[in-house]
């Protein structure tokens, strides 16, 4: 095995480390883009229930 195989070899590692890297960096994205609807829909839900609250002050 000579120098240049060793490099292609190491150069294909890379290539699979980088390509692996970029999958995790896309779910990592995808996973927050998840957690701000998230936190968007229990800001809503959290709007509800205040409003819900003052129209039950209002009736009482």
């Amino acid at each position: 095995m000579g120098l240049g195989d060793k490099f292609d070899e190491y150069k294909e590692k890379a290539g699979e480390t980088a390509g692996e890297a970029k999958e995790q960096g896309q779910e990592t994205f995808e996973n927050a883009k998840d957690a701000d609807s998230v936190g968007e829909g229990v800001d809503q839900v959290k709007g509800d229930a205040q409003e819900f609250g003052e129209g039950l002050k209002d009736k009482f």
